[in-house]
């Protein structure tokens, strides 16, 4: 079996080579395994897809005010986010998502994400949008 399976990575720095790959059909013995951060949350359908392991974190960007920098830290995600990774599931054929983590603590996570507008430092991409202009 292990020559049957494909494994994948899909993230935000993957070069579009790589990524076109993940969305190629591969023949029925075949069975395809992708590790994904939330990039694939949304907006992404990859073909074949039949089951979803969600572990129920996010890795993020954040400002700490205390240390003056930013920081990345791991943190639940929200319900919706959960609700998006459920989806990714089933959207070509039936599916199922299984999750590590209980409904207690599905209770416990907020209903919906803090945007990232009011996680990060502004500053940093004020810088880079200046520096684009004076290019």
């Amino acid at each position: 079996m292990a020559q049957n399976v494909k494994i994948f990575q899909l993230h935000g720095k993957l070069d579009v080579q790589e990524q076109q790959k993940i969305f190629e059909r591969l023949p029925n013995s075949s069975r395809k395994v992708v590790f994904a951060t939330n990039c694939a949350e949304t907006s992404v359908t990859i073909p074949g897809i039949k089951y979803v392991v969600d572990c129920g974190m996010v890795k993020e960007s954040q400002y700490d005010t205390i240390r003056n920098m930013s920081i990345m830290s791991v943190n639940f995600v929200s319900q919706s986010s959960a609700e998006q990774r459920r989806g990714r599931a089933g959207r070509t054929q039936i599916g199922k998502c299984y999750r590590l983590y209980s409904k207690v603590n599905y209770e416990k996570m907020t209903k919906t994400s803090e945007p990232e507008i009011l996680r990060v430092n502004l500053g940093q991409a004020l810088l880079k949008l200046m520096k684009l202009g004076s290019e």
